[in-house]
């Protein structure tokens, strides 16, 4: 986060990109709320999917996707 701090103190915009697997799934609206705080301007949210070298056991199953509603869903 600090990165993303230095980067807004210069005025640089920010965007942050956060690929949706088993082990952070639980972390979204955390994440959510550091991204609101610090003011970064666009969050992009990518499903991990099991190709090249991405561990299948990380992928999430289609019971497993989030039904809360995050920003900008």
């Amino acid at each position: 986060m600090n990165t993303i701090q230095e980067l807004i103190k210069h005025q640089i915009p920010v965007s942050v990109v956060t690929a949706v697997g088993k082990y952070n799934i639980a972390d979204l609206k955390r994440i959510e709320l550091d991204i609101l705080h610090y003011g970064v301007g666009g969050w992009q949210i990518q499903l991990t999917i099991p190709e090249g070298r991405m561990d299948p056991l990380i992928v999430l199953n289609q019971r497993q996707l989030p039904t809360t509603n995050v920003v900008g869903l």
